[in-house]
């Protein structure tokens, strides 16, 4: 129904579900698994990363430096189709704050893998 639907200021879309209804049609579901950008990029506190999944199924996304070292593991476990956001704060996985620099978010997901940059400021 597109009285229950919404367009965003980013170009995203926020649909209106009934109370306790959280699955989506499927016509509103996404076709491929998508990394968004992430946002803000360049961040110095924390940023959003944004994706997508087509399916229910498996996800791995980290976070690594350059150099191709493991800094943190933001999720590992099995998600629901839809959109998704997940938040790094720019620590790494013993909790201790990352320094300034380029990472690479790695999104994982239906066989599919997908990588971007995102830059922390100090």
């Amino acid at each position: 129904d597109v009285q229950n639907r919404k367009l965003e200021a980013d170009g995203g879309m926020a649909i209106k579900l009934p109370a306790g209804d959280t699955r989506l049609a499927p016509e509103l579901l996404p076709t491929s698994v998508e990394l968004l950008a992430a946002r803000p990029n360049p961040f110095s506190s924390s940023t959003n990363i944004d994706f997508r999944l087509p399916a229910e199924g498996q996800v791995d996304l980290q976070v690594f430096e350059v150099s191709g070292r493991a800094v943190r593991t933001l999720v590992s476990q099995s998600l629901p189709a839809g959109e998704h956001v997940i938040s790094w704060d720019g620590r790494n996985d013993q909790g201790q704050s990352v320094g300034a620099g380029i990472f690479l978010v790695r999104l994982q997901a239906n066989g599919v893998e997908q990588t971007q940059k995102v830059y922390r400021q100090r």
